[in-house]
């Protein structure tokens, strides 16, 4: 009888350090969040990015924005960019930060021969209510795939912001400052968001297309969605912002 007391003495004393680091671990997550937040507020940030071709878009409406295992497994159909992603990372959705990578999105545009793609606008609070990982370059970069720290937190999102680095061949004194990068812009436009978990499309709070037929489908699709009304805007999709070194769409 002793030796049983022992035992649950034992397995109770274990369950409740369990419960107590579980408990810091929800406080550090909660903590973090709200910084994640607090930045994305200072910096203006109204929307976030996600590019795709127009043949995803009944399945976005109806299922929202699914990473590749979610999609292979639920057998949904997807109309994807690439057969591969270059990072490996099939277990999550890229999104980027106030604009597309431009220079990645004609590539996938030219390679794909079609010039029926959306670009979703996505609410910002998905930074902060969804499992994210912040890359300062895109995620299949050599330095990124070899990054052994953290990037969940709000010192990664920082770093997406980093007033401090360069590109090659800069000589000025601060890239960002010099060359005019808004507040809401990311260092460089390859930055990434991995979203880790799947995004519902109550997130989607606009379009971007090049064709006006395309935006009137994208439209009546949006109209499906509960909430405030979504608009779809019309243009081409040229740079927003560019500078001697980069370009944001």
């Amino acid at each position: 009888m002793r030796y049983l007391a022992s035992c649950s003495y034992i397995l109770a004393r274990k369950k409740r350090r369990k419960e107590k680091r579980d408990g810091n671990l929800k406080l550090a997550k909660d903590d973090y969040r709200i910084r994640i937040r607090e930045i994305a507020e200072e910096r203006g940030i109204v929307h976030l990015c996600h590019f795709t071709p127009a043949p995803n878009l009944n399945s976005i409406i109806e299922y929202g924005f699914l990473c590749r295992d979610h999609l292979f497994a639920a057998r949904h159909f997807a109309c994807t960019s690439s057969d591969h992603r270059l990072d490996s990372e099939n277990r999550a959705i890229s999104v980027s930060i106030s604009a597309i990578n431009h220079r990645m999105f004609e590539g996938k545009r030219a390679k794909s021969g079609r010039e029926d793609w959306i670009v979703f606008m996505l609410c910002p609070s998905i930074l902060w209510t969804h499992e994210c990982r912040f890359y300062s370059r895109n995620a299949a970069r050599r330095e990124m795939l070899g990054h052994s720290g953290f990037l969940g937190g709000p010192w990664a999102l920082n770093e997406m912001f980093s007033p401090i680095s360069s590109p090659h061949g800069f000589t000025g004194e601060s890239y960002r400052s010099d060359t005019g990068i808004p507040d809401c812009l990311t260092t460089y436009s390859d930055a990434e968001v991995q979203v880790l978990e799947p995004i519902s499309s109550s997130y989607v709070i606009g379009a971007w297309v090049s064709q006006l037929s395309l935006a009137e489908k994208v439209q009546l699709h949006l109209n499906q969605l509960s909430g405030p009304e979504r608009n779809v805007l019309v243009r081409d999709f040229s740079p927003r912002l560019s500078n001697k070194f980069d370009s944001w769409g």
